[in-house]
């Protein structure tokens, strides 16, 4: 990332960790080749389970009519098997390559710098609004999700959000070799129990929360091998850690999982109006 220092603060009362440098240039630490702008196609077991958690919730594999909106859906793979389950998609992304690559596959893709902004553009509301690992990129994503709570989704539909957690073991062992701080990329990292507590104030009530979903459970086990590598890099002994947090991950799962999860994927509904 350059010689740049960035500057990241941590709330003591609700635990969030936040970038507080100037992040005027943040869309250029995105390069093309970055992991989510692939323009792979294949429908992996990842996507097949955020469609099997959405099915949990609605109790029904009739999506014909609903609508879902995915903010930050990158090459749209998930959009696209969402598509072809029956539900009407859109997706606001960063890059315009990915956009393109979206409205091929017949996706309704607009590009956007900002989701707060476009979020009061969008005409019209959402069943399902899913955030993928998308809000620890936004650097606003109180404002973001408060706009969503309020005027995007509507009333007894589901926001979805997956997310890395900063109170997990991983965190507090690797502290600035954690290697999901990913900076400068990674701008908000929100504890799950301060979340929920946030959404509540917009009549959003967690119906459903794991870390045992696919994404959360890769997520945990190449936390342990990239955090390691980033600490023994330090010693050029990259290839040792990665080899130590291979086998350190494993005997570390019961407790990470029970207590101190890496990741986390959250289902929250609106109320609806009486």
């Amino acid at each position: 990332m350059g010689d740049r220092v960035f500057l990241y603060n941590r709330c003591k009362i609700c635990g969030v960790i936040y970038n507080a440098s100037d992040l005027i240039d943040i869309n250029n630490y995105y390069p093309s080749d970055y992991a989510a702008y692939s323009e792979d196609s294949a429908v992996d077991a990842v996507d097949k389970n955020k469609l099997e958690i959405i099915k949990q919730q609605l109790g029904t594999t009739d999506y014909s009519g609903l609508s879902l909106l995915e903010i930050g859906p990158g090459n749209g793979n998930f959009l696209d098997l969402a598509k072809k389950a029956g539900f009407i998609v859109s997706g606001l992304e960063l890059s315009r390559e990915c956009c393109e690559i979206m409205k091929k596959r017949g996706i309704n893709a607009i590009h956007c710098t900002s989701p707060s902004i476009e979020i009061e553009k969008l005409t019209g509301t959402f069943d399902i609004i899913a955030l993928y690992h998308t809000v620890e990129h936004l650097a606003d994503a109180f404002d973001v999700l408060e706009k969503v709570a309020n005027k995007t989704l509507k009333p007894g539909g589901l926001l979805i959000i997956s997310t890395v957690d900063p109170l997990c073991l991983q965190a507090k062992l690797f502290r600035g070799s954690w290697v999901y701080m990913d900076v400068p990329r990674h701008v908000t990292l929100i504890p799950e129990k301060t979340l929920s507590q946030f959404l509540v104030n917009f009549s959003l009530r967690r119906i459903y929360s794991t870390s045992d979903d696919n994404q959360s459970r890769i997520t945990n086990i190449a936390g342990w091998r990239f955090s390691m590598a980033l600490l023994f890099s330090r010693f050029r002994l990259g290839k040792l850690g990665l080899y130590l947090g291979q086998i350190i991950g494993p005997l570390l799962k019961i407790v990470e999982h029970k207590w101190y999860p890496t990741a986390y994927c959250s289902v929250y509904q609106k109320n609806v109006i009486s």
